[in-house]
């Protein structure tokens, strides 16, 4: 796929390595590779292998995700690398243990986002939860209570993992596929 900074900072990391560089406009990126668009925005574009010579493209932000495509696939698929270390909870004192038995509601924290405005054939990976875009803009946000998907502009195709199901959802509306 090739990838170019179109606002901000942007890193990448290779498959393999262990260090993020910045990364350079037009730079032709492997998948596998790790991008780091928390401070930037990056416009990807990526060969859809049904069509010889057509190209998806789509400007992402605001989190850090893993680029892939199935072989012979036509989705370029974009995987949170979200960390839920964040949504574990502190030792608790014996005193407080057994109220906390009780089923308390997760924190709707966010441990990784991405927005995406694209046009073409990407789907964003969440934890919980997959966004298709059908030509629209979005934000797939891992958070501790689930993964949330919101539509800014058009419509995206989601497949909830927990529940099972997929559906469309349509400009102004969210979806939250809670954790199990």
């Amino acid at each position: 796929v090739g990838a170019t900074t179109t606002a901000g900072h942007v890193l990448i990391e290779l498959r393999g390595k262990h260090h993020f560089v910045s990364l350079t406009a037009g730079e032709l990126i492997p998948l596998g590779a790790t991008i780091d668009a928390r401070h930037g925005t990056v416009l990807i574009q990526s060969a859809i292998a049904s069509s010889p010579g057509e190209v998806a493209s789509g400007l992402f932000s605001g989190g850090e995700f893993i680029v892939t495509q199935p072989a012979g696939g036509t989705v370029t698929v974009l995987v949170l690398a979200s960390s839920f270390k964040a949504c574990v909870a502190k030792p608790l004192a014996h005193v407080a243990a057994a109220a906390a038995k009780k089923k308390a509601p997760k924190s709707k924290k966010v441990v990784n986002q991405v927005f995406g405005d694209a046009h073409g054939q990407f789907s964003t990976h969440g934890h919980y939860a997959t966004a298709a875009d059908q030509g629209t803009g979005w934000r797939v946000a891992d958070r501790c209570d689930g993964t949330l998907v919101s539509v800014s502009a058009g419509q995206v195709r989601v497949t909830d993992f927990v529940r099972h199901r997929s559906f469309e959802l349509t400009a102004g509306h969210h979806y939250l596929a809670p954790a199990r």
